[in-house]
C-alpha cells in the first residue's frame, strides 16, 4: 500500500513556505506522493480564506528542487493552458524531479475558470481528450503534425520528457 496526500495549495494558509514544510515533512515521514490541485479560482462560497490557488505546475516545480524521493503529482490538471506550453512545463518538471512526476487529468467543474481563460466550458471533455492526445504526440515525436477540432499545429518539438516515453498518467 502506498500513501500520499494533497497539499493545500490554496492561498490562505500561512505561506508558500508552509507548503514546502509540509512537503519536506511528508518526505521525511516516508510518504510516497504529494498532490496539488489545479484551479485558477474557487467559488467564494467554498472558502473562508480566498478563492486563489497557487499554480499547480509552478508549485510542483518549486517542490522539485527541495524534495529528493517523494513523487509529485497533479490531482487533477485541467485543460486551461496552451498545450504546447503545458507540454514544455511538464517536461521541465519531469527533468527537475528526475522522473518523479505523475499526472492526473480532469475536466473541471467550475465554469467561471474556463470562461476567464476563453476555454469553452461545454466542450471541456472533448478538449481534454484532444489535449491529452496532443501532449502525448509532443512528448513522443520530434516532428508533430496535429489536426484536431481544437488544436492544429505542425512543429518540431524538443526536449523530450525524462520518463520514457512520457510521465505517468
Amino acid at each position: 500500500m502506498k500513501f500520499g496526500f494533497r497539499l493545500p495549495n490554496v492561498r490562505g494558509y500561512d505561506s508558500f513556505d508552509y507548503l514546502l514544510s509540509l512537503a519536506l515533512e511528508a518526505e521525511s515521514l516516508g510518504y510516497d506522493s504529494l498532490w496539488v490541485s489545479d484551479h485558477l479560482l474557487y467559488p467564494e462560497t467554498f472558502s473562508t480564506t480566498s478563492s486563489f490557488f497557487f499554480d499547480s505546475l509552478t508549485t510542483l516545480a518549486s517542490l522539485a528542487s527541495s524534495t529528493k524521493k517523494i513523487l509529485l503529482g497533479t490531482a487533477v490538471l485541467l485543460p486551461l493552458r496552451n498545450p504546447i506550453l503545458t507540454a514544455n512545463i511538464i517536461i521541465t518538471i519531469d527533468h527537475a524531479t528526475k522522473g518523479r512526476l505523475i499526472l492526473g487529468f480532469g475536466v473541471g467543474w467550475y465554469k467561471k475558470e474556463f470562461e476567464l481563460l476563453g476555454v469553452p466550458f461545454k466542450e471541456r471533455g472533448k478538449i481534454l481528450d484532444e489535449y491529452i492526445e496532443l501532449l502525448l504526440e509532443l512528448w513522443k515525436n520530434n516532428r508533430v503534425t496535429f489536426k484536431g477540432s481544437f488544436f492544429q499545429l505542425d512543429i518540431f518539438f524538443f526536449p523530450k520528457p525524462y520518463q520514457k516515453p512520457y510521465p505517468k498518467i
